[in-house]
């Protein structure tokens, strides 16, 4: 993993801002892209390249699933990040929670971290995650 940029912490704050009341989307604002994007825009590397544009809708992305073993927790070790608990996450790393019976990616803020809601992004306590990866 490239190191992080400069600023990141600003570039961090401005994604989570643009990305705050931005409805769920298939493919563009779900959990894998969003979490992809956010590494994207603090340390340059594109850790959706592999999946970014080959799917628009849930079946799409159980297809691109299946790569990753079914479950979204798999990708980020999968593409190189290292696991650590949640207890060690810290802002900007990515971090899992189980929400409606299903995991789904976000990052880590500090005491709380982001993830994609249906209508806009939901913060759960970052203790609360079941998994972490460091970026």
């Amino acid at each position: 993993m490239n190191p992080r940029k400069d600023n990141w912490p600003a570039l961090f704050n401005a994604y989570i801002e643009h990305r705050r009341d931005m409805p769920f989307a298939w493919g563009s604002h779900d959990c894998c892209m969003f979490a992809a994007e956010g590494v994207r825009a603090i340390t340059g590397v594109d850790l959706g390249r592999s999946f970014r544009r080959r799917y628009k809708c849930a079946r799409g992305a159980a297809n691109v699933l299946r790569k990753f073993g079914g479950d979204v927790a798999n990708i980020p070790g999968a593409l190189g990040l290292p696991a650590i608990r949640p207890a060690q996450a810290g802002r900007g790393d990515v971090v899992c929670y189980e929400f409606n019976g299903r995991n789904t990616l976000g990052l880590c803020c500090g005491l709380q971290s982001v993830f994609v809601a249906p209508h806009g992004l939901m913060f759960v306590q970052t203790l609360a995650c079941t998994a972490a990866w460091k970026v």
